[in-house]
């Protein structure tokens, strides 16, 4: 049996605490490293207001508020399609979780 994740999106009273909860010292990195992180990836973005989520399983992430579907190229494994843009903040959200993990590494 497997069990469906639910995403939950963060309201607006606990959207401060977000960040600081999920990367600690590192939110301003990787609030601007996922916003720029979106503009690499999809050559449409030109900003747009995100929405925080937290999940049943304890994960997180992060997605533009927007209605219509991105193209998004990822050039390091070769993915280009069009993916929802809850979608798409998820791949732009791992790309960066990646990255950070990466820097804290001894």
């Amino acid at each position: 049996m497997t069990t469906k994740i639910k995403a939950i999106v963060v309201n607006e009273n606990q959207r401060l605490a977000f960040l600081p909860k999920y990367f600690g010292k590192r939110m301003m990195a990787a609030e601007n490293g996922i916003y720029n992180a979106m503009s690499k990836l999809c050559a449409s973005y030109s900003g747009a207001f995100w929405n925080y989520y937290e999940l049943s399983n304890s994960g997180f992430y992060m997605a533009p508020a927007l209605d219509e579907k991105l193209e998004m190229i990822v050039e390091s494994n070769g993915y280009q399609g069009l993916l929802s843009a809850d979608a798409a903040g998820i791949v732009a959200s791992l790309c960066v979780i990646n990255e950070l993990c990466w820097l804290d590494q001894s």
